[in-house]
């Protein structure tokens, strides 16, 4: 039931999405593996990036990243980055795709592009570096950086799966928008 609630979701939003593109943009939705434009292209390099640093947070508190609620294990990745990954996706990885795509004439013309592929080596590490850099960012209204939030959750997770903390209130991280 959880996961048609949340397959729903994303068709709604995802349904949205064409509106905040640029002009001359065209997108038919979000589609996985493989990425079947360019859109879909950046936002899965986008996705994959905040993924594997959310990995790195499961498993510096020893937790199995192949242990998820929503998503199944997946080469390359585990099912746990991927649900820490839906806390941020909107606010982080999508926004910033957006902002880049907007920003960024080389990226603007791999957005057009409709069929994937046109992703070089230099974009990727573009990308990735961008991404690291929006994870420690202090953002307006925020106690903590998308990283730090991060941390926190699995931290207090873990401790409240130990019996010596309380559960994540994830509305007292996020403000209200």
């Amino acid at each position: 039931e959880l996961l048609g609630i949340e397959g729903q979701c994303a068709r709604e939003y995802y349904g949205m999405f064409p509106s905040v593109l640029p002009e001359g943009v065209e997108w038919c939705g979000r589609s996985y593996h493989p990425a079947l434009d360019g859109v879909n292209e950046i936002l899965s390099c986008i996705y994959g990036v905040l993924a594997q640093s959310f990995r790195e947070v499961v498993e510096h508190w020893s937790l199995d990243p192949h242990c998820g609620f929503l998503h199944e294990p997946r080469y390359g990745g585990g099912g746990l980055p991927y649900d820490l990954l839906e806390i941020q996706r909107a606010t982080v990885g999508d926004h910033l795709a957006l902002r880049l795509i907007r920003g960024n004439e080389e990226l603007q013309g791999v957005a057009r592009q409709k069929e994937p592929g046109h992703l070089n080596d230099g974009l990727y590490r573009m990308l990735a570096s961008q991404v690291r850099e929006a994870l420690v960012k202090s953002y307006h209204r925020q106690r903590w950086t998308p990283l730090e939030q991060m941390q926190k959750i699995v931290e207090m997770t873990v401790k409240s799966l130990e019996g010596k903390g309380e559960a994540p209130d994830f509305k007292a991280m996020q403000p209200e928008r």
